[in-house]
């Protein structure tokens, strides 16, 4: 994705999901909910190796009134696989508790105990606090819908939701410090903040930049104005260009030292890792369609058949 960046000569801006995953990483180490995980964790994993704790979870599940869903366990490259996991296990709480107390399920596991009252307490914190950051990496990685024009706004909500009041606890004071901390040090260039704020003055939805100043709206909207005038003055001259041009036949190519030169290509790249989001799952893409058996696909073509997988609707029959 680096390369294709570098090749395209795409102006970069940092993968905000990754940037998201970042921070909630951090928060994740916070040594209180670090060793809170660790139980969920060895709960979870627990139950998913027990066919009889299992089927007792379901029976407990039907006469609790309780959806019946399995617990989940987090993955390390996810961070809201731990997210997920905490919620789940507080939503299934009273079917978990009733479950290990049961005789047949603690056979050989006498050590394997549910939370107390303060961890119970803890998981709720850490849920609470968390939920901005797993509501962003939700909208981050939605298919439909551009995103970039998303990371300004979204990024001071989050400052915004991770300043700590007077209620918080300790887990929460802790958790946010910690995720504001991590962002506090991400697109802080100017070139970053011109494209993102770019970004969000020309989608409809933040047009209206609430999250700057009075005095940075203003420059903003500045400079998306004289862009404009820019292209179309462009545009104008080759107009013109091409109306006062003599005809010729066949057609010419620029050389340049490494032969025809490649059409000027303005735009922009989000680079993205280890995150499932749009960006990264194009790539994908493209690395199921370019395989070995097809590696003479022509580039052209390559572009056509992602386009198609990305956008043809095949109706139901």
């Amino acid at each position: 994705m680096i390369a294709a960046a570098e090749f395209g000569k795409f102006p970069h801006v940092k993968c905000f999901a990754h940037t998201l995953n970042l921070a909630s990483q951090r928060a994740l180490k916070v040594a209180t909910l670090s060793r809170l995980l660790g139980r969920v964790r060895r709960i979870s994993t627990f139950f998913h190796r027990s066919t009889t704790a299992n089927h007792y979870l379901k029976e407990k599940q039907k006469c609790l009134g309780l959806k019946n869903h399995k617990l989940i366990t987090d993955v390390a490259t996810r961070w809201n696989s731990a997210y997920d996991m905490v919620e789940r296990f507080l939503e299934q709480q009273p079917a978990i508790c009733a479950t290990l107390l049961s005789p047949e399920v603690r056979k050989g596991q006498s050590d394997l105990c549910t939370l107390n009252e303060t961890d119970v307490s803890n998981a709720e914190d850490a849920v609470s606090a968390l939920k901005p950051m797993k509501d962003a990496t939700t909208l981050m990685s939605e298919e439909s819908n551009p995103t970039v024009s998303l990371i300004a706004p979204i990024n001071a909500q989050l400052f915004q939701d991770m300043t700590g009041t007077i209620g918080d606890s300790p887990m929460i004071h802790a958790i946010k410090n910690a995720i504001k901390t991590d962002l506090l040090k991400r697109y802080n260039s100017e070139a970053e903040k011109k494209i993102l704020h770019t970004a969000s003055a020309l989608d409809p939805r933040f047009k209206g930049l609430p999250f700057l100043t009075v005095e940075e709206r203003l420059e903003v909207y500045r400079g998306v104005t004289e862009e404009a005038a820019s292209l179309e003055n462009e545009r104008t001259l080759r107009r013109t260009e091409v109306t006062e041009a003599p005809e010729v036949t066949g057609t010419l190519e620029e050389e340049t030292p490494d032969g025809p030169s490649a059409p000027k290509k303005e735009g922009l790249i989000i680079i993205t890792a280890r995150t499932s989001v749009s960006a990264e799952r194009v790539f994908s893409t493209a690395g199921d369609v370019v395989t070995a058996k097809r590696s003479t696909l022509k580039p052209e073509h390559v572009d056509k058949l992602l386009f198609l997988q990305k956008n043809l609707q095949i109706p139901k029959c």
